[in-house]
């Protein structure tokens, strides 16, 4: 599977073409320096054994530590620019999913993606119908998605005038957040609960480095599979390391979601009894 989209690469080059000011652009091209020996040092790694996988974790700690430094978050450089530090993680993730074997070939699109969420057909005239692009797509944008390239083409019987959409059909979404609260967590739950409406099987997940100190939202009332807190804690709690059991079943939850369910039938069957 083909790693395309770099979004915290991407949002360094944005704000480097934003800029003005001297100080901004020689910050944001020493963090682009750094950056890419992060990235270089991820592309480097193909698999997800034990080790590697340490590794990534480590690589991400350091390049953080890095990004967030008081040097960049100072009011007079880019405090206000959230995405700047928020898309590290994302890119993260995009670095742990790449080298899961699940999707292994070169036949996923992962990629940020719009998504079909809701659609209507609509039309000026009725009686030049065949004529009229009528299917309209309404589409989400959702950061993290693994899932196949669908083209649409279609015309009314006996008309000489084709049509065509496209969208991305996802297997999984995978939303991040450094810290999730209970805003967050309502807001991204209906975007999935909208994408599941038309893909019911989509693996819909949120990875986020720690919970708000009032987060409470329940999960089970959602149509998100899981929420993982990497730095296991709340925001008002001492920062902790990112840990690896939780990256490791945010990985294993995936593998389990897409490879091992007809092991999970099999021994259904082989025991008689179905849990509820």
């Amino acid at each position: 599977m083909k790693l395309t989209t770099f979004r915290h690469g991407e949002t360094i080059e944005e704000l480097k073409n934003k800029v003005k000011k001297a100080r901004k652009t020689m910050y944001l091209n020493e963090i682009n320096l750094r950056y890419k020996k992060w990235k270089a040092a991820n592309l480097e790694i193909t698999n997800n054994k034990e080790e590697n996988l340490k590794e990534k974790i480590r690589l991400y700690a350091e390049y953080r530590a890095f990004l967030f430094s008081k040097k960049y978050r100072n009011f007079k450089t880019f405090l206000k620019e959230r995405k700047l530090f928020e898309t590290a993680l994302s890119e993260f993730t995009y670095y742990l999913l790449k080298d899961m074997d699940v999707f292994a070939g070169e036949d996923f699109d992962f990629k940020r993606a719009r998504i079909p969420v809701d659609f209507n057909f609509d039309y000026d005239d009725y009686s030049k119908m065949d004529q009229c692009n009528f299917l309209d797509l309404k589409k989400q944008k959702m950061r993290c998605v693994i899932g196949k390239e669908v083209n649409i083409n279609y015309k009314i019987a006996d008309s000489e005038d084709d049509f065509s959409d496209k969208f991305t059909f996802p297997l999984l979404v995978t939303e991040t957040a450094m810290i999730l609260d209970n805003w967050l967590a309502n807001n991204i739950n209906q975007h999935v609960r909208r994408i599941k409406k038309y893909f019911p099987n989509c693996y819909a997940a949120v990875i986020c480095e720690v919970l708000d100190d009032d987060f409470d939202y329940t999960i089970s009332d959602s149509k998100l599979d899981y929420i993982f807190i990497i730095q296991r804690q709340t925001a008002g709690m001492k920062r902790r390391d990112i840990s690896y059991d939780v990256i490791s079943a945010y990985l294993n939850s995936i593998r389990e979601k897409f490879v091992d369910h007809e092991k999970k039938f099999n021994k259904i069957i082989n025991s008689g009894i179905i849990k509820g």
